[in-house]
């Protein structure tokens, strides 16, 4: 255990010295959670307060640094090994190198390790949501037993609840215990020390969730409308689809199997189904790929979505690794398996240091670039003096406020007034664009077509600037077109 342990540190050290010294810059995400931690609140619309309280806490030691947004996600996946390898020890106990492959198996999952270069909702999610299956094993494990303790139900729900603040989805490890619990009952003997950790672990998973229930009932729950949004079913934030198309279930089937797992993975993984068909993991980790596989027949998935999932059925790849390799058996597929991990870690490691080349460039651009852009709009800005800059989408918007000088700086998004699904641009009172304040001003619009913004805006006149990155020039700011109309308070108004 000790070995392993020097590997994980050796996989967290590497990864810090590739977020301080490595070519990567912000995702569109990462930088807007960043912006939420500029605004910490108890919740935000589309997730709970979990990834901007830990952005917070670390650019308070780092500074408001790429290194310091990612440094959270970076201690997450060093975590997430941690938990693998325990999770793997306990399917199979009497293994040797159950731990070693435990361990392995997030960087040789090209989709779980491409997370954890990443700080968003999904590897912090994901981390603690293996810590919550860790703990729901050794919770069950010991049900009726005399030597039944209270501290694995404690830790169940505290590592629930926490995976919840970062990430709705992760609600699926204690759903699953309920309904392991229902199709079980009969089996277990309860006593009294069981329903008691059972019932004080919802108690801690419930207060850890408190700060999302409170937000939203301040707020009439627009968290739950945006989720609903998500699956495409009424009430929901986002136009349902008027029918099935075939693309979206091929895009998710394929890129589940291509991108997220790896085919050998893949292959390896349903062989390796039996070895956790009576634990947690199984039941917890199968629900979001299959529930997201039927979404895919009513909405339009995306393919890190079902990534809690897979990541709670990565132990029993390990344990199916370090089994075959103590029999000799399976050993093609074994080396493919670590072939292919190794070399997807390798890529996502060091291919953006490529995007120097004209070439390559445009493979990376949603990773590299945007501090050359964020200074090309710096300059108009100070050549036309428009006084503030809106962005046609979130992300551009919040990699704008990180990158221009003199960082945090105030950009405002009309993505929503352009007709597409609200973010939390939308609730923060100093981003909101029926403000009077912003009235008879110069503003830069970034990116978006000529056509969208003259039907989005009122103002004197639209003018071209540049192509590319696309930057428009609102003279005299009137305010905005059609359904909204400008506020003296900050909140939007519909106009009658």
């Amino acid at each position: 255990m000790k070995h392993v342990k020097i590997f994980i540190f050796v996989v967290l050290l590497i990864r810090v010295l590739l977020a301080a010294f490595g070519p990567y810059e912000l995702a569109g995400d990462e930088a807007h959670y960043w912006e939420w931690s500029q605004r910490p609140a108890l919740s935000y619309y589309t997730k709970g307060p979990g990834v901007a309280w830990s952005i917070l806490l670390s650019t308070e030691v780092f500074g408001n640094t790429v290194f310091g947004i990612k440094f959270p996600a970076i201690l997450c996946f060093a975590l997430l090994q941690w938990w693998t390898c325990q999770a793997s020890i306990r399917l199979s106990p009497q293994t040797e190198s159950a731990c070693w492959f435990g361990a392995a198996v997030p960087i040789l999952l090209p989709g779980i390790f491409a997370s954890g270069q990443f700080m968003t909702t999904d590897i912090t999610s994901i981390a603690f949501a293996m810590g919550a299956a860790v703990a729901a094993h050794d919770a069950i494990v010991q049900l009726g037993t005399p030597s039944s303790r209270m501290l694995p139900w404690l830790r169940l729900g505290l590592w629930a609840g926490i995976a919840v603040l970062f990430k709705y989805l992760a609600i699926v490890v204690p759903a699953a215990c309920v309904l392991f619990t229902l199709i079980r009952w009969s089996k277990w003997r309860w006593t009294a020390q069981d329903r008691l950790g059972a019932g004080l672990s919802a108690v801690v998973g419930t207060i850890c969730t408190l700060p999302i229930l409170i937000w939203n009932a301040q707020r009439d729950w627009p968290t739950l409308s945006h989720q609903l949004g998500h699956l495409g079913a009424e009430g929901g934030d986002a136009k349902i689809s008027s029918g099935w198309q075939p693309v979206w279930t091929v895009e998710y089937v394929l890129g589940q199997l291509l991108l997220v797992l790896g085919p050998p993975a893949a292959i390896a993984l349903w062989k390796a189904r039996r070895l956790g068909s009576e634990s947690i993991f199984l039941a917890s980790g199968a629900i979001l790929p299959l529930m997201f596989f039927v979404t895919s027949f009513s909405s339009d998935v995306e393919a890190n979505w079902p990534l809690t999932g897979w990541a709670l059925l990565a132990p029993m790849l390990g344990v199916a690794l370090a089994k075959w390799r103590a029999a000799g058996t399976n050993y093609g597929l074994r080396q493919h398996v670590m072939r292919w991990g190794l070399t997807s870690a390798l890529i996502v490691s060091f291919a953006p240091y490529l995007a120097h080349h004209e070439r390559a460039a445009m493979w990376f651009k949603r990773v590299t670039g945007h501090q050359e852009r964020a200074q090309t709009v710096a300059e108009w800005q100070e050549k036309t003096q428009a006084t503030h800059v809106i962005a046609a989408k979130y992300q551009d918007a919040s990699l704008l406020a990180f990158y221009l000088p003199n960082r945090p700086t105030l950009v405002y998004c009309a993505s929503h007034h352009m007709g597409r699904r609200r973010s939390p641009y939308d609730y923060f009172p100093d981003t909101d664009l029926t403000c009077k304040s912003l009235v008879g001003q110069d503003l830069l619009l970034y990116r978006g077509s000529l056509e969208a913004w003259n039907r989005t805006i009122k103002c004197d006149e639209v003018k071209i600037l540049q192509d590319e990155p696309r930057i428009f020039l609102a003279k005299n700011w009137l305010g905005l077109k059609g359904k909204y109309q400008q506020s003296e308070d900050r909140g939007i108004q519909k106009s009658r």
